[in-house]
């Protein structure tokens, strides 16, 4: 069974990774910030590690009839708090401090990519740590109802972080998005954490929620880059150098070499 899982695992990555790459219109991402991104989310799981060992009570998913390990309502809702900002900012404050000035990060669609790889990296390490520890059961339930949950908390700030930069806004707008990611995190963790039965089906429903929300949020950044004219496929009929008719559409003139 904890073969079968790992196996799940590495389907969704794939299919992930397949989506994003096939899917992106505008210029090819250098595989090596890809890779790059790869290696933040490792970073992150080993932050998250440590921070939640210094902070975070081992015992916090405990249920409450052992009167040892019992919490009150507002201290779970105050160590959710506490993962959320642990976890969040692992994923996305190194990576943001990697990407922000690089030329590539120039599209809509990289705030899901780049922060996406990572935090799906981070999301099937934490799987994999579960399905070793609970079980090949346990891996195959998390990865059949949500294997793209972290995916749906840090693209919040990944997107909001590229908006900033793409029409140069208030560095408020990725605080929200930090902020957005962290509370939706918490939230998600609380509602576990309760084990009261409508608080698992609210956690279910953020998990739905977000795994749906990771692909219509990058269809929709998708065309906002083609209205603006970031992608090959998108109003990039012509040349606005040149103006000879591409009729392929390709991101750069293949007349005079200049974006189109």
């Amino acid at each position: 069974m904890i073969l079968l899982a790992l196996i799940a695992f590495a389907v969704v990555v794939y299919l992930f990774i397949l989506f994003i790459i096939k899917r992106d219109r505008g210029h090819k991402e250098p595989p090596s910030a890809l890779w790059a991104a790869f290696g933040f989310g490792i970073l992150s799981i080993i932050l998250a590690l440590i921070f939640n060992g210094i902070f975070i009570p081992e015992d916090i998913v405990e249920t409450s009839e052992n009167a040892e390990v019992a919490y009150s309502v507002g201290a779970l809702f105050f160590y959710s708090i506490c993962i959320g900002v642990i976890e969040e900012s692992a994923k996305a404050l190194p990576l943001a401090l990697f990407l922000y000035k690089k030329r590539y990060f120039d599209e809509l669609t990289d705030g899901i990519i780049y922060f996406g790889i990572a935090a799906l990296t981070f999301g099937i390490i934490e799987d994999i740590f579960y399905t070793l520890q609970y079980g090949g059961g346990t891996g195959i339930m998390r990865i059949a109802i949500s294997p793209y949950l972290h995916v749906g908390f840090t693209i919040l700030f990944g997107l909001s972080l590229i908006y900033k930069k793409y029409f140069n806004k208030s560095w408020w707008i990725p605080v929200a998005g930090i902020l957005a990611a962290i509370i939706a995190h918490a939230l998600y963790n609380f509602f576990l954490f309760t084990q009261n039965i409508f608080a698992v089906l609210a956690a279910l429903a953020i998990t739905v929620s977000l795994n749906i929300a990771v692909f219509v949020l990058f269809r929709k950044v998708q065309k906002l880059d083609e209205g603006n004219g970031k992608s090959a496929t998108g109003i990039n009929k012509f040349c606005r150098s040149c103006g000879r008719p591409n009729p392929k559409r390709f991101l750069y003139c293949p007349y005079c070499g200049r974006h189109t």
